[in-house]
């Protein structure tokens, strides 16, 4: 084997794990798709729930009712 059949061995195998390494990347990414999406929904679920207490506390009957229980 001359050196350029050397170079050329190390070119493909080169190639090749680099495929295999974005495959298996791929591959990862798929599995946590349905994680991320879950996670997506329920931060959506949080924001509605967090954006209707600021309503309820920030709302002057409420306020009203605290002073109230206070004396």
């Amino acid at each position: 084997m001359g050196v350029f059949d050397v170079a050329f061995a190390a070119i493909i195998c080169g190639a090749i794990v680099s495929i295999y390494e974005s495959k298996r990347r791929a591959q990862k990414q798929k599995n946590y798709s349905p994680d991320i999406n879950k996670h997506q929904q329920e931060i959506e679920q949080l924001k509605s729930r967090i954006a209707a207490l600021e309503a309820i506390v920030t709302d002057s009957n409420y306020q009203l009712k605290k002073e109230f229980e206070r004396l």
